[in-house]
This record gives structure tokens, sequence and C-alpha cells, in this order.
């Protein structure tokens, strides 16, 4: 489902420094999402990714990643499979 929601991804840094980064959801569906992020973060990175209208929070691991984009960031594909109901999207396989 296309979908723009408002997320937080924190991670933390190689020295120990918890990151916290505002972005949007660009697709939604009960397997993860894409997120236009502006840090360029390495595939198999995890981070709690929180639904910000929503307040819920799940870990989840970058899956994908596109070339830098024109007016800056990157396209990120974003994997789960503790709870995918964070978005309001039922997986029905788990």
């Amino acid at each position: 489902m296309n979908s723009r929601v408002p997320v937080r991804l924190e991670w933390e840094s190689p020295s120990g420094k918890r990151v916290k980064a505002e972005a949007h959801t660009r697709v939604v569906n009960p397997y993860g999402c894409m997120v236009v992020l502006e840090h360029d973060l390495p595939l198999e990175h995890r981070v709690a990714l929180t639904n910000v209208p929503m307040s819920a929070s799940n870990a989840a691991v970058i899956v994908w990643k596109s070339d830098e984009r024109p007016e800056g960031g990157w396209n990120t594909a974003w994997s789960w499979s503790l709870r995918p109901w964070i978005f309001g999207v039922l997986n029905y396989d788990s």
C-alpha cells in the first residue's frame, strides 16, 4: 500500500552514540516498508523503527538501498518480523 507515514529510526553509531532520524515511508506492506532516509546506512543495519502517529515501534533491518537520490538521501527498504501491525498491516504468514 502506498503510504506516507512519519517514522523515527534509532540506532547506535560505531562510537556507541544513540542516533535518531526522522523520515517518512513511501510504501508499507506486511513484510516491511520503504523509507526515504537522509543517512547512508549499510545493508543489514538494524534499527528501532517507530510509527510516530501510532507511537508503535519494531526492530527492522535494511535489506535494500538505492543509489543516492538527486535531491539527497536514499530510498531504503526495511524488513521486520516481530510486529508488522505497527502500520496497521497484518502479516497472515506469521
